[in-house]
């Protein structure tokens, strides 16, 4: 017996396909909603347009991308950024005041996040709380390279202690690992640490990821997410997860910390880059992430640096996610939508068709 609600996959689903629609530039996208409390998966929607050349334009459940799709996650996990940086001690409060110094930080693109803030607001200083609200790449950067550019092997082992453990049984097989890149390794470059802090130079798939949200909303205790309840063998029935919530970690965040981030996460709703759901019919805490995809090796045969993030065409493939939890203020669901684009010129973001899928869900589920 599995966990899936019968109401809520079919709500997902629809909610997918919707969303997904008649866009051709979109290859797949997944859906997972998971209980807070006990980590049962409520949802878990798969669909893929057709198989590789895209010889079909037909919707359907070809691979399970919600636990087999590494990916980089992009601005979702900067959410991460801020957790660490609480954890350590590095940051006390959101109300914190950062320079914004025209968007700018070594290594990277000027922000015009930031640029647009300084112009809007007219000044030169931002709220830890606001630059989060809008995604910013130069404040996320500026927090980790300040706390950790000292002790990078340091940030990136915590990194990967707010994801799932590398043996846990979600009940179905083929669960995808994580990939942080090594402070130590060759793949390192003075750029690695501003692009972690944003969701790049990091691998993981949506599950990893939904699993941190529900350790948020949860007050910072890790749940072990499970989709097989109870199976017959020989006519004997055994139980996986009798009541669920089983704990995997207690330590992961103090409950000041997920308070924290919980507000963090609000701000995105009402006045950040995921005001889509404000509208929705409760609070939803959540963040949104858009990335583009590594899409051939960084070098051709003769050594000349070719961008990685795009083809022989100029094109491109982006990755838009959104992923949090609600209701805000006392949470049951968490929830992720992620939807990966074919190569193409367009640019798919988490506060647009994912976080409008999300809603609808939100919407539709009776609380």
């Amino acid at each position: 017996m599995i966990t899936l609600s019968m109401p809520m996959q079919a709500l997902a689903d629809s909610a997918l396909r919707a969303g997904i629609g008649e866009d051709m530039d979109i290859a797949s996208g997944c859906v997972v909603v998971m209980e807070v409390a006990t980590g049962a998966i409520r949802a878990m929607v798969n669909l893929s347009r057709g198989t590789m050349p895209y010889d079909s334009d037909r919707l359907w459940e070809r691979y399970n991308d919600a636990i087999a799709h590494s990916y980089e996650p992009g601005e979702v996990l900067q959410t991460m950024t801020l957790a660490s940086v609480f954890r350590d001690g590095h940051l006390h409060s959101l109300s914190t005041k950062m320079p914004t110094s025209h968007g700018i930080i070594p290594y990277m693109s000027q922000d015009a996040r930031l640029t647009n803030y300084e112009r809007q607001f007219k000044t030169d200083s931002i709220s830890v709380l606001d630059a989060f609200a809008i995604s910013s790449h130069y404040s996320m950067a500026r927090l980790a390279t300040d706390a950790y550019e000292e002790s990078t092997k340091y940030y990136a082992t915590g990194l990967r202690h707010f994801c799932l453990p590398a043996k846990t049984d979600i009940g179905i097989e083929g669960l995808g690992e994580v990939d942080i890149t090594n402070p130590e390794g060759a793949y390192w470059t003075d750029s690695t640490l501003s692009c972690m802090a944003n969701g790049k130079c990091i691998s993981m798939v949506p599950m990893d990821i939904l699993s941190f949200y529900n350790t948020i909303a949860n007050k910072g205790q890790m749940v072990q997410p499970y989709l097989l309840e109870k199976y017959w063998n020989n006519g004997d029935t055994t139980l996986c997860h009798s009541n669920g919530g089983d704990i995997l970690r207690r330590d992961v965040l103090s409950g000041g910390v997920a308070d924290s981030l919980t507000r963090a996460l609000v701000a995105v709703t009402e006045s950040g880059t995921g005001s889509v759901l404000k509208e929705a019919r409760c609070t939803v805490a959540g963040k949104t992430g858009t990335s583009k995809q590594v899409m051939r090796v960084s070098t051709d045969e003769t050594g000349h640096p070719l961008d990685p993030y795009c083809d022989e065409e100029g094109r491109f493939q982006t990755a838009a996610t959104y992923a949090g939890f609600f209701p805000a203020e006392s949470p049951r669901y968490s929830i992720i939508c992620v939807l990966y684009s074919r190569p193409c010129n367009k640019t798919y973001f988490g506060g647009t068709l994912p976080a409008l899928i999300v809603k609808d869900i939100v919407d539709g589920i009776e609380l």
